[in-house]
Order: structure tokens, then sequence, then C-alpha cells
């Protein structure tokens, strides 16, 4: 049998109503007794009956089945000995039952979640139990790491960042006339530290303390007064104050100490709203993508059946040895540029791909998707080590977005399948909104080696290098496997870069192809690799 694990707080802690009205959903009153102030919180499990109940404290009824009639003792033994209340989840009572009984013995009963983790929900009380002693920074919705941030930079005079043990940036402040250094500015703009907290020996010291440690600065850097974020043992984040003078270093280190454990609320807040947001998110585009027939009654909770557009986007791994870390920091890279730019942008992983769904309900909400999705996209933010980038077409309808993803799904295997060599790494392909002509079918056709005839163009360029002795096929389709690259172009064939960029232009002007066009460019991508190489040999062009 475990033993009963016991959690202090202050003695002149708030009642468990308070503490429940704190911590939000993860539980809700069912009767409300007398006014006992919180002073522990023990865990009780079936067995642990004879055992002395301390008074003031919060019992949480861990592994009781419903219908157990020690349960029912455990309230009855909770109420003479004047506890601040007991805390169930649904499979061990109902709450009718858990109602009545708490009006019958004059204690408070709660129920949390089923799906919270008893250790976990000790922690959030002990936390909540500690906002009382900084009520200046209550006001903070709990998990707005943002607002909190602000709230710990005014009290200490210094920008402050607040960071989780993988390095992402949950929050930070954005005060006027606050010093800040590049440093700081390049964890902002990538919501991460650029050095992973594992191998950063800052970040080692920090931990190993209990309380604040100054981090002296270096050039151009100020230093940092740090201290580590703890729930009952946990480490989960740290704040990061920057301290440029002395008064400000001993500032920040008097105020710090008295916050941590307001932080450690926000904390588990923001991650439990983190995970719920992932989960909604997941179940939402999983419907969408994959059940046509669902998509509308999966659409109708999250008000997407109103807008008026869609577009999808998915980032594909393109061979099995993607690096965990470098897909970890793009996806936190995505999410600070959705929630900056495209705030009702959903982001989740579906079949091991990333997918992206933007939505808007008016014309020029389009316009400004358009512009943002191009520089995105044609920047270096997804240009990660085998990751496929494609976004499709604007689409009217939610029901429409099953048959997109489809489509997506069909080029993201042509990629994985044949696309990506050793040599060139991962291509990007951008397929915009007017892709409707590229046939994807027609590409899987290919795939399976008894697709279609060798397209007119591709196939006037081969005549051109029989009777001409050009290698312009051969341009071609080096070109294309360098992804638009005229100094790689050319050092793969051996010739100058002029000599590469004129060939380019020749191939343009000769056979009308717009390379520059990114569908024009998609369609090259997926038919140069699988079309005759019947001019093999040929000679060089001039």
């Amino acid at each position: 049998m475990r033993k009963a694990s016991s959690t202090k707080v202050d003695p002149r802690g708030p009642t468990l109503s308070e503490l429940v009205e704190r911590v939000g959903d993860d539980a809700w009153l069912v009767h409300r007794a007398q006014d006992e102030r919180v002073q522990s919180i023990v865990l009780r499990e079936p067995g642990q009956l004879e055992e002395r109940i301390p008074p003031h404290a919060v019992l949480l009824g861990v592994g009781y089945r419903n219908g157990d009639p020690s349960f029912a003792e455990l309230v009855a033994r909770a109420g003479e000995a004047r506890a601040a209340g007991v805390i169930a989840k649904p499979t061990s009572i109902d709450a009718a039952e858990f109602g009545a009984l708490g009006r019958l013995h004059d204690v408070t009963t709660v129920l949390a979640r089923d799906s919270s983790d008893w250790l976990q929900l000790a922690s959030l009380l002990k936390s909540a139990a500690a906002l009382s002693a900084t009520d200046s920074i209550a006001g903070a919705r709990l998990g707005d790491l943002f607002t909190f941030a602000n709230a710990v930079a005014s009290m200490t005079g210094g920008a402050t960042s607040i960071v989780d043990p993988t390095g992402r940036v949950l929050g930070f402040s954005n005060l006027p006339g606050q010093p800040i250094d590049q440093q700081r500015r390049d964890a902002t703009l990538l919501m991460s530290e650029i050095d992973s907290p594992a191998a950063d020996p800052d970040y080692r010291t920090v931990y190993a303390r209990t309380g604040c440690l100054y981090v002296p600065g270096g050039a151009g850097v100020f230093g940092r007064v740090a201290a580590a974020v703890r729930s009952d043992g946990e480490i989960l984040g740290t704040i990061w104050v920057i301290a440029d003078t002395k008064d400000a270093q001993a500032k920040a280190t008097a105020v710090l100490p008295g916050l941590l454990d307001t932080a450690a609320l926000h904390l588990h807040h923001a991650r439990a709203e983190l995970d719920l947001r992932r989960t909604r998110q997941a179940n939402l585009l999983s419907a969408l993508v994959r059940a046509p027939s669902e998509s509308l009654a999966a659409a109708l909770p999250f008000d997407i059946s109103q807008r008026r557009w869609f577009v999808l986007a998915m980032l594909a791994p393109t061979s099995d040895d993607s690096a965990s870390a470098p897909r970890d920091r793009l996806v936190r890279r995505l999410s600070a540029w959705l929630h900056i730019i495209h705030p009702s942008a959903l982001l989740a992983e579906v079949d091991a791909r990333l997918v992206i769904l933007f939505s808007g309900s008016a014309e020029r909400d389009w316009v400004q998707t358009e512009r943002s999705l191009e520089d995105f996209f044609q920047g270096a933010q997804p240009n990660v080590a085998s990751m496929a980038v494609i976004a499709g077409s604007r689409l009217g309808d939610v029901g429409d977005i099953s048959a997109e993803f489809k489509q997506m799904q069909t080029l993201a295997g042509l990629l994985r399948a044949q696309v990506v060599t050793p040599r060139s790494g991962a291509y990007v392909v951008h397929l915009t909104h007017h892709h409707y002509h590229v046939d994807l079918a027609e590409m899987a056709g290919i795939n399976r080696s008894t697709g279609p005839r060798q397209p007119a163009v591709l196939r006037r360029i081969e005549e051109l290098d029989k009777q001409s002795g050009t290698d312009y096929f051969r341009t071609l389709q080096v070109y294309v496997d360098s992804n638009r690259n005229i100094a790689a172009t050319a050092v793969t064939l051996g010739v100058h870069p002029n000599t590469a960029r004129y060939r380019v232009e020749k191939i343009q002007a000769t056979f009308d192809l717009d390379l520059a066009d990114l569908d024009t460019f998609t369609w090259l991508v997926l038919h140069c690799r699988y079309v005759s190489r019947s001019t093999a040999g040929a000679k060089p062009a001039n």
C-alpha cells in the first residue's frame, strides 16, 4: 500500500472553494460547506481509513470505485476532523450522491476530471494556494504567460522571459523602455532559445539552485537574474529577468523569489491549455480531412463552418531519418508564427504530417493570408532537413477539405518515394492556390510506371536535343533537381554559371516555360524525374 502523500501549504491560505475557482476546469464544486482554510493536501486510498486526518486538510480520494462503502466513510471522517474538503473523480462517485454526502457531513466536496493526474492536481492546488501571497499580479488570467511576464517585469524592473525545459519561450514582456539585447531579440523572434537548455551550462546551474541566480553578461549581452520554477520537485520552467545594472540585479533578486509559486500556477495552467488545444485541434483536423460525412459536424463547435474560404497546407517528412530536434523547433516556430499572423489557423499532426488549416470570412482576409503564406513558405522557416511543404488551393466549402488532403497525401508520397536524393536533401515544393491544373492522379500514374504519355513540351525538348545535339533536357532536369539554383546547376553540369543561366533562359524562351511560376515548377519536379532519358550522352548545348 502506498504511503499517504502530504503537500504543505500556507496555514493562512484560501478555502477549498476559492482554490477550485483558481484551478479552472480541472475541478468543480459539488457542495460548499464551512470555509475551512486549507493547510495541507493529502492523498487517501482505500485501506487508509484508520490513519489520522489532519485538520483543515484537503483529501484526494485516490483509487475508489463507484459504490465502494469505504468512500462514504472517508467523507464522514473528513467531516468529523473538520477537513477543508474531499476531492474525488466521477468514476468514484456520482455527483448527486457526492453532494448529498457533503451536506450530510458538513464538508466541502469537489469533483476532478477523470483524466486528471492526482499528483499533478495536488501540485496545482498547492500553487493555487500560493496565489494569495501575490495578489498584486492575481489579475492575470491563469495560463496567460505574456501578461504574467509583463507583471513580473513591472515588479522587477527588467525585461522578462519565461522558458520551458525544452527551451521554448512561453511568454515574454513587451513593456516600453526596458533594455533588451540581441540574445533576447533572437529568442523572441524564434520563440525558442538558440541553444537547448540540456546543453547550456547557465540553465544547468539555474536548475541546481532553489533560489535566484545572477548570470553575468558578456559582449553585447546583459546580465540576467534567473530562477527555476518548481512544483513538488518537478521543474516546470525558468524565469529570466534582464538586469543591466547592479540596482536592477538587487531588485530582481529581492522580488523574484516571492513570485515563483504564482509562476508555477500559471505554468500548470499553460501546460494544461496547450495540451487541450493540441488535442482539440488534432481531433478537429482529423475529422475534417478523414471523414467528409462528419466534416460539418466537426466544424460546427469551432465555428469553422461559417468561414467563406479555406486553405490547407502540409509539411510532410520525406525520409525516415528526420531528426526530432529540428522538427520540434519547426513546430515551435510555426506555432509562434501562426499565433502572431494567423491566430485563427489550426495546426496539428495528422498521419505523421503537420497540417495547417487557414480560413477566413472575407475576401480581404484571403489577400492578407495569401501574402503571408508566400512570404513564409518561400522563406527559411520550414526548410528543415527531410521536410516538404505543400500549400493547397483555396476552397469554398468545408466539405472539400478531405479531398484536398487526399491529393496532398498523393503528392507527398511521390516526393517521399522518388524525388528526394541524398545529394540534394529535401525539396520544398510549393503548390499555390492556382494548382488546380496539376493532375495528381496523373502523377500517381507516373509513379506506378504505367502512367500517361510523356508531356508534349518535354517531348519537344528531347526532339530538339536529338536534332541539334543540344543538352537542354538534361539542363532542365538538373535545374529542377537543384531547386532552381543556377550555381548548383552549373556545378552538377560542369559548366560556368553564365552558361547554365543562358541555357535556362533559352529553354524558357524557346518552349514558353515560365520556370519562375510555382505551378509550372511543381509540374516539372514531378515529370522530369520519370520521362525518357533518350538524350543521355548528347553533345553539350552552346
